[in-house]
């Protein structure tokens, strides 16, 4: 199959090459002229072959060679199916109000089938167009955003499930990340936003081969771009808290209590930390303290001291595992990101 679409498609190639010769007659290959002349007979020979292509790929398209391309007249017939499909598109996206560079590059291959600027395309581009409009139009024709945050959403998780990687796509959403990141106050916020759009994107399934076979998934870039802003938020937060104190360096020593023979381990936690991390830990039931939680607070003030404390009393592990600040809060969350992090890179450096 494949030999006889290379052969067929090789002939059809020089036929239009011919017709182009011949003052562009390759826009008019479908009108024979009554009084037949050899022009004439190349035409009818090149819808002969054209006509053999579509019955083996109506037939047996499973065989044949999708890298090939496409005649002529494949490319337009495709293209005059898709105009008013392609014009409407287009149409949807502008009522999107995307950002500029974004409607842009989504609209980029609709625009080359208005203008006819499809010079080469062979079955996989054709297959993806379809997908790209069908998809896109069924996605923006039925459902009814609540605001315009989540229609965009929809479109870039859609990008990326097409794996529309352009490098044009690249940078402008690069730039929408940004530009959403400019918009938080802090390093911790930042952290916390750019984990949750790493979760978002990795649970996107890719039901698409790439737009570009010869770059990255879209996917696995926007991934590789999120960790670098999370490494780099999480250098700002390390330098911002050494600015704040000195003195907290992730050291663990060991203080020998003689009346009670207990070694106690010092963490770098303060108590407060310590508590609300007990509490997690009691909330998310790794341990079990419904009936003993005096025993619990008793034991970690027995073999912990803190950074902010030598000595830590029960009665202070109960206060903040039952009550905490607002600092504690966010200290918490800081250490439970670079967890979140760490662990992202051991999974990372595993697969590798």
């Amino acid at each position: 199959i494949q030999k006889y679409q290379v052969k067929l498609t090789y002939y059809i190639n020089i036929l239009e090459q011919k017709f182009k010769e011949q003052q562009d007659l390759i826009c008019d290959v479908e009108h024979i002229e009554l009084d037949r002349s050899i022009t004439d007979v190349y035409k009818c020979v090149c819808l002969g072959i054209e006509e053999t292509l579509v019955y083996i790929e109506e037939c047996y398209g499973q065989y044949m060679d999708k890298k090939c391309t496409l005649s002529y007249l494949k490319r337009k017939k495709f293209i005059e199916t898709h105009f008013e499909k392609s014009k409407h598109l287009i149409e949807l996206f502008k009522a999107q109000k995307l950002p500029k560079r974004i409607e842009k590059e989504v609209c980029k291959p609709l625009r080359a089938i208005l203008e006819d600027t499809l010079d080469s395309m062979n079955h996989m581009r054709r297959a993806y167009y379809r997908r790209y409009i069908d998809l896109f139009t069924r996605l923006l024709s039925s459902v009814n955003f609540q605001d315009k945050s989540e229609a965009h959403d929809q479109i870039y998780k859609l990008l990326i499930a097409l794996n529309y990687n352009t490098h044009g796509v690249y940078k402008a959403m690069e730039e929408e990340a940004l530009s959403r990141l400019d918009q938080l106050d802090t390093s911790i916020s930042k952290q916390v936003f750019s984990f949750q759009q790493l979760n978002r994107i990795q649970s996107i399934a890719v039901t698409s081969d790439k737009y570009n076979s010869d770059f990255p998934g879209l996917k696995e870039y926007l991934i590789t771009f999120i960790r670098k802003q999370i490494d780099l938020f999480e250098k700002q937060t390390e330098l911002q808290q050494s600015d704040v104190d000195k003195t907290t360096e992730a050291t663990i020593g060991i203080v020998d209590i003689a009346e009670t023979k207990i070694v106690k381990r010092k963490i770098n936690l303060t108590v407060s930390e310590l508590a609300l991390f007990s509490r997690l830990f009691a909330e998310l039931e790794i341990i079990s303290i419904k009936d003993n939680k005096h025993q619990y607070f008793k034991f970690l003030s027995q073999i912990y001291t803190s950074k902010d404390h030598p000595e830590i009393s029960a009665n202070s592990i109960k206060n903040g595992f039952y009550s905490s600040s607002e600092d504690t809060y966010a200290s918490t969350e800081r250490i439970l990101i670079r967890m979140l992090h760490t662990l992202q890179k051991l999974r990372t450096s595993k697969a590798s």
